[in-house]
């Protein structure tokens, strides 16, 4: 057996078991500018043959999926395959794709930041079987870093006040910030080195191209005190907390830095070809006033950047996100880009086009096609299904199905040689990331209703007629409008200010009350009980906003009686929710803690991997508050309630509820829900008794 069928081989066991038995594996010729798979399965024998081990893995699922009603998602899987593999015709797919890219920089802080190998494993296998081959790959960059700057003279005093905590690191990684909540204790960057090689050896076996990090030309404070002459620029961050020094756009330590670090980085985990580097992540560039100069140091940082990456040796390729442009689009005019973009050796260079779906919300123009598919240099089309990690429902299913087709067919494209997605955050949403790595194998464009059924078939083994209608309300609903922060109300800090962004139409709430009345036939189903406990949580959202929504009239009319009496009703209703989501297999915030308390050696470490953790989905820092808000069990009963409570029915200022927030991180969290013996038929009451609320009466009469 070859090592790339083995590594294939190896995934389909831990999804399989004994069944690999009876699939027949072959290796293709590889592809020059995508991926292929075929299969065909006659007498209880399934063959698939692939150009990659991904492609074999990717073949296996789509038969699974389209012959078994079988689908492997974050929330769990569902294997609904028979004694013997049903027979199929020999079905071929191919993907136009060379590359197909996963992660955003800062799922490292929103999701992956405490990960052991044993979810790592999980999620690689997960890629695998999705067909992505292209992922950021950021464990240990701060350990490599450490020792870099200890060799140019940087004291452990100085990094200590230069690292953040873990779960801010991927903020460090793009300049945005230094020293916020940290630093880590020493077992961090020691267990780090260790994961990262386990996760880089799995992905090398499956021939996943891991995107690595790389020198963007930021460098601590005291940076300053051992090169005194070497002009640096402040760094600058609208997030509110101190940045790093920015070398000048003529400084030669950027390829001197750059090579010290691929140098110490490849010793410590071998070669790679993808470094990621972001200069100007949502900051303004430090510029001259001279307009003239100014261009020069606009085309000499993009210059220096790549050489900081391409100096080090081999075929290296300076890999940017293409965030920027849209953060900055005021300033990123198509002439500075070209400016930006000048010096730069097409084939040195890869734009990762992180957002596709913005200029659709935003009205505005997409950037390959704003800039003339980025100008010769290579580039990937990727969307943000999400932001923070919020687990509401939004997202477009009819744009994420067709604009990748619309840009694939496109004369204008350029160099596009790779798609993907880029969520900040994990878990959320199955099936945005169902229908986006479909389309990854797509040249035409999708029937979406066609693909609701089958995801149906394959989530929960039938499709009522219930079932259906509600996913064609969605689709019309949350998931056919887009806001890249989707909050309730209950997720703000009181008092009410009419901030809900999620998609509360009515009819959506209608989806809910028609999905749920297929609990008798499908209650049986995990997945379907795991859904049916989002959709509750978006019904009581939306539910608890309209409620809030007539205190804040009770109380500008000054009926504080009526008005505690309607909050005490907003917190049942989520108290409620919180113990049907202590059900869920990933809406808790007790999954989320035990992942960061178990890098710790001790009480203390672990008490601060802990409160590093809270704090990111809570109290942020700087100016930048409930970014990562999240309906979680735990997260409801323990921080959103509580501060509804103590501003409305205890009497409490906002800046006591703010001294509070910042106990409650540092408080370690007893996770004891009041869990229910039958969280469906829980879910399904709660729906009822939600929809029995009606607004008593007009304040205005």
């Amino acid at each position: 057996m070859s090592d790339a069928i083995g590594a294939a081989s190896a995934v389909l066991e831990r999804l399989l078991g004994d069944r690999i038995e009876q699939i027949d594996l072959e290796l293709l010729s590889p592809e020059a500018n995508g991926d292929s798979y075929q299969f065909e399965a006659k007498g209880g024998q399934l063959s698939v043959s692939g150009s990659s081990p991904v492609a074999l893995c990717r073949g296996v699922y789509d038969y699974l999926k389209t012959y078994c009603n079988s689908i492997v998602t974050w929330s769990g899987s569902r294997l609904d395959i028979p004694s013997r593999f049903p027979d199929a015709p020999l079905t071929k797919g191919y993907t136009p794709y060379r590359l197909r890219y996963y992660f955003n920089v800062v799922t490292y802080a929103y999701t992956l930041p405490y990960w052991d190998w044993e979810r790592w494993e999980k999620e690689i296998d997960w890629m695998a079987l999705h067909g992505l081959n292209f992922p950021l790959a950021m464990v240990g960059t701060e350990s490599i870093w450490k020792r870099v700057w200890s060799e140019l003279g940087i004291t452990p005093e100085e990094l200590d006040n230069y690292f953040p905590g873990p779960t801010y690191m991927p903020f460090h990684r793009m300049g945005n910030l230094i020293k916020h909540d940290g630093p880590p204790p020493e077992n961090w960057f020691e267990g780090q080195i260790e994961l990262q090689h386990k996760i880089l050896k799995r992905m090398r076996e499956l021939g996943i191209e891991p995107i690595v990090p790389g020198f963007a030309g930021f460098v601590p404070p005291a940076f300053k005190r051992i090169y005194p002459d070497v002009p640096l620029r402040q760094a600058g961050w609208d997030g509110g907390i101190e940045s790093p020094m920015l070398l000048s756009p003529d400084s030669p330590y950027f390829a001197i830095i750059g090579k010290m670090y691929i140098d110490e980085w490849r010793n410590e985990f071998g070669d790679a070809k993808y470094f990621l580097a972001d200069t100007f992540n949502e900051m303004e560039v430090p510029l001259s006033d001279d307009p003239d100069k100014a261009r020069d140091e606009l085309a000499n940082y993009g210059l220096q950047v790549c050489k900081s990456v391409t100096e080090a040796g081999g075929d290296l390729i300076w890999t940017m996100q293409g965030w920027l442009f849209y953060y900055g689009r005021h300033f990123w005019t198509e002439e500075r880009v070209q400016t930006f973009l000048s010096r730069v050796p097409n084939d040195k260079m890869l734009i990762l086009d992180l957002a596709n779906e913005y200029p659709m919300w935003k009205g505005i123009t997409s950037l390959w096609e704003k800039f003339d598919g980025f100008m010769g240099k290579q580039w990937v089309y990727s969307v943000i299904p999400n932001m923070g990690g919020k687990t509401c429902f939004t997202g477009v299913l009819d744009f994420y199905a067709n604009d990748p087709i619309r840009t694939l067919q496109s004369p204008d494209k350029g160099n596009l040689v790779g798609y993907g997605t880029a969520p900040e955050g994990l878990e959320n949403n199955d099936l945005i990331y169902e229908l986006v790595t479909d389309v990854a194998w797509k040249q035409e464009a999708v029937d979406l209703g066609q693909w609701l059924s089958d995801y149906c078939l394959s989530r929960y083994g039938s499709c009522p007629a219930d079932i259906k209608t509600a996913y064609n309300l969605l689709r019309e609903t949350v998931w056919g409008s887009f806001t890249d922060h989707p909050r309730f109300e209950f997720q703000f800090r009181p008092p009410v200010e009419d901030r809900t962004t999620v998609n509360c139409d009515r009819r959506g709430m209608e989806a809910v009350e028609l999905f749920l009345n297929c609990a008798g036939e499908l209650g049986d189903n995990e997945l379907y009980r795991a859904d049916a406990y989002e959709m509750a949580a978006h019904y009581i959202g939306c539910k608890t906003t309209e409620m809030l929504k007539y205190v804040a009239e009770l109380d500008a009319e000054g009926a504080i009686k009526e008005r505690n009496a309607v909050v005490q009703e907003v917190i049942d209703l989520l108290l409620r929710l919180d113990s049907i989501l202590a059900h869920h297999p990933t809406h808790r915030l007790d999954k989320w803690v035990e992942f960061a308390r178990n890098w710790g050696r001790n009480k203390e470490e672990k008490d601060y991997y802990e409160s590093n953790c809270r704090r990111i989905i809570t109290r942020w820092g700087g100016e930048i508050d409930d970014y990562a808000a999240r309906v979680w069990s735990g997260l409801i009963a323990d921080y959103y309630v509580p501060r509804w409570r103590m501003y409305y029915l205890e009497g409490k200022s906002v800046d006591e509820i703010m001294a509070w927030e910042m106990q409650w991180i540092k408080t370690p969290y007893q996770w004891n829900p009041k869990k229910v013996e039958d969280p469906l038929a829980e879910a399904k009451k709660l729906v009822e008794d939600a929809r029995k609320w009606k607004k008593p009466r007009s304040t205005d009469q």
